[in-house]
């Protein structure tokens, strides 16, 4: 399943098509997985591949994962490593995701809310 265009099923990706592979995270974190290393769609359309920064502050773990495509962010916080990035593959796979437009606020991804 495609978790970067939710809306209509997909075939699956050819291996060109992801730039790395982690088995691990690609079976505990699908969604952030296919944003981090697809970057090719099946329909052979380019994308850029987002970006995941992890820091600490505050005595939280946290992540921010830029997506590159359409220019926004979205974060996670955590006691642990495992715990922020089980925050951020529940947020990317929530109905509605708080996409954070740089300089805006939330949802605010063109073409849906996710």
């Amino acid at each position: 399943m495609s978790f970067l265009e939710k809306s209509r099923p997909r075939p699956a990706l050819p291996d060109a098509a992801i730039l790395a592979k982690c088995p691990w995270l690609a079976k505990t974190c699908p969604a952030l997985h296919e944003f981090l290393t697809v970057a090719i769609l099946p329909d052979g359309s380019f994308r850029q591949v987002s970006t995941l920064t992890l820091f600490v502050e505050d005595g939280q773990f946290k992540l921010c994962l830029s997506e590159k495509e359409h220019d926004c962010t979205l974060f996670a916080s955590g006691e642990c490593l495992e715990s922020v990035l089980e925050c951020l593959e529940e947020r990317l796979t929530a109905p509605v995701v708080d996409w954070r437009r740089k300089g805006g606020k939330g949802n605010s991804r063109p073409g849906k809310s996710r």
